[in-house]
């Protein structure tokens, strides 16, 4: 079948399978003329691809492991596309980005916010001064205040983080527990895990992030657990323990 040169020709990164389902499902069914060039769910990969390829527009996702969105901007050769990323952070956080090529999609995407930047891009096929585009948007990005960005029930909910107990990962969810309440949101532990203050949150479980200032108690070196302020009780893996013990014996 012969090339339709008048296409928009999109790449997709992201690692969160799901996230590439939803943006394909809403893409599918839109009026602009679209062709997928490619789909990476590994962005190491994902940068020797794109190098080598010519297409107009990249849906880029910000928090990935190994190397981020920007680490990936950064690693690339030369950039003569479009970029949209597609991130959990809210509008507010990024709002002086709507009058820049650069654009940006809320998770989970929606057919208005793609129409809107789809639009954007065929007034716009080249973003101009792209370096110091991304240096503001890098900027806005890792500045967003002491609050964690939650998606509960449509609508957008910020946590300050002094508030979290802990972190629960549960297959693709994620359930973040406060006092008084918990929330369980559809996003894995580790979209939340690279938001979260070094000096705040501590890993002591592949499932399990806590709040070192919410533990109450430590188990031995044979149960190997802790309490926190709200009597729950989290494993700590084997690795984790003896930090953490010297950790908390610090700070007490």
């Amino acid at each position: 079948m012969q090339e339709d040169k008048k296409a928009i020709r999109y790449i997709i990164v992201d690692d969160e399978e799901g996230a590439i389902n939803d943006l394909r499902w809403e893409l599918k069914d839109l009026k602009f003329p679209l062709q997928e060039v490619a789909v990476f769910s590994d962005p190491v990969e994902a940068v020797s691809r794109i190098n080598e390829t010519a297409f107009d527009l990249l849906f880029l996702d910000i928090s990935m492991p190994v190397i981020d969105g920007f680490g990936l901007i950064e690693r690339l050769e030369q950039i003569d596309f479009n970029i949209v990323f597609t991130t959990a952070y809210d509008q507010y956080a990024i709002k002086a980005f709507r009058h820049n090529a650069i654009d940006y999609l809320l998770k989970p995407v929606s057919e208005n916010e793609l129409c809107r930047v789809l639009e954007k891009h065929v007034a716009n096929r080249l973003t101009r001064n792209m370096k110091e585009q991304l240096e503001s948007f890098r900027e806005i990005f890792e500045h967003t205040g002491d609050k964690l960005k939650i998606y509960v029930k449509d609508e957008y909910l910020y946590i300050p983080f002094a508030d979290i107990i802990r972190l629960e990962a549960k297959s693709n969810y994620t359930t973040i527990y406060t006092i008084p309440q918990q929330y369980l949101v559809s996003y894995p532990l580790k979209e939340y895990e690279q938001q979260l203050p070094e000096e705040m949150f501590i890993k002591v479980h592949r499932s399990h992030i806590v709040n070192i200032n919410a533990i109450k108690g430590i188990g031995n070196s044979i149960s190997k657990y802790i309490v926190m302020n709200n009597d729950d009780k989290v494993p700590v893996s084997r690795s984790k323990y003896s930090t953490l013990k010297q950790s908390i014996e610090t700070i007490r």
